[in-house]
């Protein structure tokens, strides 16, 4: 989390500038590895998921942090459904055990 902190307080001079000759892309390669790797944490942890995310959005991605904000909870409501999908029908449950 301080890592991500660090990050996220560094990134406008850690992010490249865009200009109309160098638009910075949307779906980079590092950008869905660090999303990757963010939504395992998140998805085992969940504390300071957000922070995370919105670090390696911040870095990765175009645009001012309100849509990166926007963003990163449509990813978090994603993370956590699919958590809830992998806990009800895929973990190891005995729902109705009698």
């Amino acid at each position: 989390l301080i890592a991500a902190t660090a990050l996220f307080a560094a990134g406008p001079w850690l992010k490249p500038a865009a200009g109309p000759e160098h638009q910075a892309s949307v779906g980079s390669l590092a950008g869905s590895i660090a999303q990757f790797a963010t939504a395992a944490y998140g998805g085992f942890f969940g504390a300071g998921m957000g922070v995370m995310m919105l670090a390696t959005l911040g870095l990765t991605q175009a645009g001012d942090y309100h849509k990166l904000n926007a963003l990163k909870n449509m990813l978090a409501v994603v993370i956590a459904a699919r958590l809830v999908w992998v806990l009800a029908y895929v973990a190891v449950m005995r729902w109705f055990a009698r």
